[in-house]
């Protein structure tokens, strides 16, 4: 992206960059570097300031315009989301309705077909204990097919219902170790109120120290 920036704030981000490189590669091994790096701190944290506000005379226009562009299209966009959404979920439960309505039927042929097997069963039985020829009665019974209804619902090139498995925990108590995480947050949380003092099973509390410039 091509930029006027003035001579100034070129030489500006070009010193800053060179002074990071340099900067970071400081040493302290003594009470004299200590003090000229909280000195050098100052400065950095000037840099960073007067930066930082070089950006935002920069940026202040763009968000602003972005957030306009997004005001004028968010209400339109979400109307029509919502539109989307609405109609999928009729759509879904309308193919699900006729999904229902298939196995139902399905299941009444099924059962309507083993009847009518075990009725032929018991027939040809029967016929076998008196001898009487049963070869017609297998031939019917061989006859007898477990239906398969095909959905009645349209196809429609790009529009199908897509199975994911997913999982939920419905006993937290029986479940291995491997897919307990912990609450990292609530923990820490903890740590800070009680300042360590707390105390929860499997879990160390520890403090970690980091140098704070206020400057």
């Amino acid at each position: 992206m091509n930029m006027d920036l003035s001579n100034e704030l070129k030489e500006k981000i070009k010193t800053a960059e060179h002074d990071g490189g340099i900067l970071a590669k400081i040493k302290i091994n003594c009470n004299e570097q200590y003090e000229q790096s909280i000195d050098v701190l100052k400065k950095i944290k000037l840099q960073i300031k007067e930066l930082e506000d070089e950006r935002k005379k920069i940026t202040a226009p763009l968000d602003a315009t972005k957030k306009a562009v997004m005001d004028l299209f968010r209400k339109p966009l979400t109307a029509l989301e919502g539109a989307e959404e609405i109609i999928k979920r009729s759509a879904f439960a309308f193919v699900q309705k006729q999904e229902q309505a298939r196995l139902d039927e399905e299941k009444k042929l099924r059962d309507k077909a083993e009847m009518e097997r075990l009725m032929l069963e018991e027939e040809i039985a029967k016929n076998q204990a008196k001898g009487i020829e049963t070869v017609n009665l297998e031939e019917k019974k061989a006859d007898i097919i477990t239906p398969t209804l095909q959905s009645n619902v349209t196809k429609i090139s790009g529009t199908f219902v897509k199975k994911t498995w997913r999982a939920k925990v419905v006993d937290f108590s029986k479940l291995p170790d491997l897919y307990k995480l912990p609450n990292d947050k609530l923990l820490n949380s903890f740590a800070v109120e009680t300042k360590g003092a707390g105390e929860i099973a499997g879990i160390e509390f520890y403090q970690e120290e980091q140098l704070i410039s206020r400057i």
